[in-house]
């Protein structure tokens, strides 16, 4: 599926687990992050990142914790809505 051909935004599931790599993480993330339908239009978003957990905090490797947006209860019962992502497999 493409976000731009569409211009749909495309609801992305962004996986992460105690211990990832916040280099795995934060790169992806930053290319969904900036991803427009219209590179002239900021407002534009091609997609939309949620970011599910086994808690609310996420503590990387390098000791940074992450927030949550959902827990991998909610994200098995809405997974139907999203593109999966996960940095490590």
């Amino acid at each position: 599926m493409s976000a731009i051909a569409e211009d749909v935004v495309i609801k992305v599931l962004y996986a992460i687990h105690e211990g990832f790599d916040l280099l795995d993480f934060a790169g992806p993330l930053e290319v969904l992050h900036t991803a427009r339908h219209n590179a002239k239009d900021p407002d534009s978003e091609a997609f939309d990142i949620t970011i599910v957990g086994g808690k609310q905090q996420v503590m990387s490797a390098q000791g940074v914790a992450v927030t949550a947006h959902i827990n991998w209860k909610e994200a098995k019962e809405r997974i139907e809505e999203y593109v999966l992502v996960c940095p490590h497999l």
